[in-house]
């Protein structure tokens, strides 16, 4: 009698399917648990200045209302010092998994350029760009009692005159420093250049009239023009400022720029965070950025020109502006 080797039955080999197709599902549920539940425990919101400046409060603005939006807690963290560089240092090296980001403004640019040996960070290829929340804009401006009414009167004496205008700063490096020494060059003028270690005591000195000029944002420009206290006479955004509408712009006034940079506030993660969690915060912030009641804090209160940019356009600004930073601290041979 022929024995046969018996095979599976049609009811086996169904069990071995669903088995298969029950462990791959298993498989697939478990890889992906972190980005399906983004963000399930609060995020850290780095922020390289001290509290109560312009970054600071912008942070903590813009954390509110990504916390109505993501139902987490959004914690700014402070992390002052060495321009910016040691919070933006830490945000680099910190696990890229969308639990630590970084609000940063126009020195994460400035900074490394200036203190290459020191940065440990590139500012474009360290960072996954989320969004540019707006243009930040400098002015360039004198104390009320200045006989300069317009930029035109300034020049026309700084050409004149045998010595250097004097021009302050808050601090050596920072994008006035290139702005300043740009239009010098362009306008066949000299400055001499002063840094503070702040815009409070160089506003206080630009009344009193211990420097002839110097560049500040408009926080702590616009309180001082009610009182007669300050005069604008340009600004360096590539369009007038919804924040100081009546000062021109460099383009208006054909003064040379430190190449086509961007003045900024913006939103930057680690490299290698998840895209998924990079569109998802993007999303988010472009969305708030179009709120009405957003775009008046930022111009009324923050001086800034709302954007709101998908991370396409963040990142390409970044990647174009950075050579031409350095291009700029070369060509006016700025040092530390």
């Amino acid at each position: 009698m022929r024995k046969f080797r018996k095979g599976p039955t049609p009811f086996s080999s169904l069990q071995q399917s669903l088995a298969v197709l029950a462990a791959t599902a298993s498989l697939t549920l478990a890889a992906t648990p972190v980005l399906a539940a983004y963000p399930d425990r609060p995020i850290t919101m780095i922020v390289p200045a001290t509290p109560g400046g312009l970054t600071d409060t912008t942070a903590r603005y813009i954390a509110e209302e990504l916390r109505e939006v993501l139902q987490q807690q959004v914690i700014v963290e402070n992390q002052p010092g060495a321009a910016g560089m040691i919070a933006t240092r830490n945000v680099a090296r910190a696990k890229p998994d969308g639990y630590t980001i970084l609000l940063t403004y126009t020195a994460h640019m400035t900074a490394p350029v200036m203190y290459p040996d020191d940065a440990g960070y590139h500012p474009v290829d360290s960072f996954a760009a989320i969004s540019q929340l707006a243009d930040a804009v400098g002015i360039i401006a004198v104390s009320a009692d200045s006989p300069y009414k317009t930029w035109a009167d300034l020049e026309k004496h700084a050409r004149e005159q045998k010595h250097p205008i004097s021009y302050g700063i808050a601090g050596v490096g920072s994008s006035p420093h290139f702005y300043g020494m740009s239009i010098a060059d362009g306008a066949g003028m000299k400055l001499e250049v002063i840094p503070y270690r702040g815009e409070s005591p160089l506003m206080t000195d630009l009344i009193g009239g211990v420097v002839t000029t110097a560049m500040v944002s408009p926080t702590i420009f616009k309180p001082m023009v009610p009182g007669g206290k300050v005069r604008g006479l340009v600004v360096t955004s590539k369009q007038r400022s919804p924040a100081v509408p009546d000062i021109p712009t460099m383009d208006e006034l054909g003064l040379k720029r430190p190449g086509n940079v961007n003045g900024f506030i913006g939103i930057l993660a680690p490299a290698g965070t998840p895209p998924e969690i990079v569109d998802q915060l993007s999303g988010h912030l472009q969305k708030i950025m179009k709120k009405p009641a957003v775009q008046a804090r930022f111009v009324e209160n923050f001086g800034l020109s709302p954007i709101g940019s998908s991370a396409q356009e963040f990142s390409a600004l970044l990647k174009a502006d950075y050579p031409q930073w350095v291009a700029a601290r070369d060509a006016y041979n700025i040092k530390p």
